[in-house]
């Protein structure tokens, strides 16, 4: 088994709605990614001042896997069914 991260910057569009945004990204979105074959932990930061476009949450995830391509093709089929 080989050890990963996938590195995933996000934001949300509405500031009006980031409480919302937050509590979709931490009970919907960090679980679905954890019930992945290979994907073993989650975390998310916020960077206090983006720059350049750069989203200001950052999610990283830890993948413990054999075959990467495998995984992630297995992470965007869970992701576009969802």
């Amino acid at each position: 088994m080989a050890r990963w991260i996938s590195m995933v910057e996000s934001f949300c569009a509405d500031p009006t709605r980031e409480e919302e945004f937050n509590a979709h990204y931490d009970g919907v979105r960090i679980p679905a990614a954890l019930k992945v074959p290979g994907f073993v932990a989650a975390r998310r930061y916020v960077h206090k001042v983006p720059r350049n476009g750069r989203g200001k949450y950052l999610t990283i995830y830890e993948i413990d896997t054999a075959d990467i391509e495998k995984t992630m093709a297995a992470r965007r089929a869970m992701a576009s069914a969802a």
